[in-house]
């Protein structure tokens, strides 16, 4: 005999509620993953950025040592604090800083020393990179190695920053430069 069983309407519900589950879950997977690859496409990026301004602020670094190492003589030192940022620098080469005033040329927004580098640091960097070298005075240890040591050699303290039009990696540099 054959026998048809009747199978409750129940079981083929619960089938498409849990396949609906599993799709609701496969699309927030989906959903979490494209997410996830946007936010590691711009750390990418913003590490680009960041290594090709360092590039840049680099490169302006070497053209400022290069600068100072000219030994050509600084513009004579503005004793108003007020104009030091401004009137004190020729062409990228500043005359020491005056230690009563409080202001870095670096910090301030109205210091217009900034001299654009020359050289290029790739086709991809949005803007120049640009530099001020500040004489630091004679006085300096010319070879520490040397007994006794030579202190008749000047100091320069070199400021270079890479910062593009869009402003998104601005970096500054410092060095100090000893040269005879």
């Amino acid at each position: 005999m054959n026998t048809l069983r009747h199978r409750p309407h129940t079981q083929s519900g619960m089938v498409l509620l849990m396949a609906l589950v599993m799709l609701l879950l496969v699309t927030l997977l989906g959903v979490t993953s494209v997410r996830m690859l946007t936010v590691e496409e711009r750390m990418a990026a913003n590490s680009f950025d960041r290594n090709l301004a360092f590039q840049a602020a680099e490169t302006a670094l070497r053209e400022g040592e290069a600068l100072a190492a000219s030994n050509t003589a600084p513009p004579p030192t503005a004793m108003d604090c007020g104009q030091l940022n401004n009137g004190a620098c020729v062409n990228g080469l500043c005359s020491p800083p005056v230690a009563a005033c409080n202001s870095a040329r670096w910090d301030d927004a109205s210091f217009n020393g900034w001299r654009n580098a020359t050289t290029l640091v790739s086709p991809l960097a949005a803007g120049a990179p640009q530099f001020f070298v500040e004489h630091l005075g004679p006085g300096f240890v010319c070879d520490p190695q040397e007994q006794p040591p030579n202190t008749v050699c000047n100091g320069y303290r070199i400021t270079a920053r890479s910062q593009p039009a869009d402003g998104r990696a601005v970096v500054i540099l410092q060095s100090i430069y000893i040269a005879e």
